[in-house]
């Protein structure tokens, strides 16, 4: 502790009359300790040295209590690198969704072949689906659409006959809406439960747009269905918020703590 401010703060509470013998909390971080064969680690610590004094006002000696939050420090540093990736998995998936819509808009104004078309939609990174009609038939279907869903035998089937595990959790309900409005709707981190197996049911999360296809007219026709499945991205943006949650409760549990001792060194 040579050059730690924490001793800087200790010698100024030894001087009579010094401002700085009031009661100083102070955060010191880097502290750094030694360890047994050499070489040394970083500590983190919160602490309080109070001085003591006479009838008058001389410092006769100081009592420092403190507490070691090297654990909440390096997690809070883990955390924020946590962050850091989710934002750029974020990133990543809207430019890769942004380049799909590009090359599904210019696949229209070029007029291109239909099996190049197809190769583009079945290969676009997130899932895409077009429904016709009222009942909402299958017409066209991706490759990731299918796994999410984990069917194959989709088009020409309404989406109640295909995906009968779906109902109940409001997503029909909204394609009825946009068809019935002809307005879109945006949905974000939205629970899907997907029976994956007759004994096993699986949890996704899926961002989509469901975009209403109008005729001349600006009747509905049919849905157009755009998403990503963000189950990965959930989770983990869960886990970030259970552990700041945590942290959180730590640092009120710290700070109780010493304000406790500073109540008690008054009295």
């Amino acid at each position: 502790l040579k050059d730690d401010r924490s001793v800087d703060v200790m010698m100024t509470l030894t001087t009579p009359n010094c401002p700085a013998a009031e009661e100083l909390p102070t955060m010191v971080e880097n502290a750094v300790a030694s360890i047994p064969g050499g070489g040394k680690v970083d500590s983190f610590i919160d602490f309080v040295y109070q001085p003591i004094v006479d009838e008058n006002g001389a410092v006769l000696g100081i009592v420092s209590q403190g507490s070691d939050v090297t654990e909440q420090v390096l997690g809070a540093r883990a955390l924020g690198e946590k962050q850091r990736e989710l934002e750029q998995t974020i990133v990543e998936r809207t430019r890769a969704l942004e380049d799909a819509r590009e090359a599904l808009a210019l696949a229209s104004q070029l007029q291109i072949s239909n099996t190049f078309f197809q190769s583009l939609f079945e290969q676009a990174p997130g899932f895409i689906a077009v429904l016709k009609g009222p009942d909402h038939v299958f017409v066209l279907v991706n490759d990731a659409y299918r796994k999410l869903v984990g069917r194959q035998d989709l088009a020409g089937r309404t989406v109640r006959e295909a995906l009968p595990d779906v109902e109940g959790q409001g997503f029909f309900e909204l394609l009825d809406k946009v068809y019935q409005t002809g307005k879109p709707v945006l949905g974000q981190s939205v629970q899907l439960e997907l029976r994956e197996t007759p004994s096993k049911i699986v949890t996704r999360f899926v961002d989509f747009v469901y975009q209403p296809i109008l005729n001349a007219q600006g009747q509905a026709v049919g849905i157009f269905v755009q998403g990503s499945d963000v189950t990965k991205q959930k989770v983990a943006q869960d886990e970030v918020q259970k552990y700041q949650r945590e942290l959180e409760h730590l640092v009120q549990e710290r700070t109780a703590e010493l304000q406790s001792a500073q109540a008690a060194l008054q009295h």
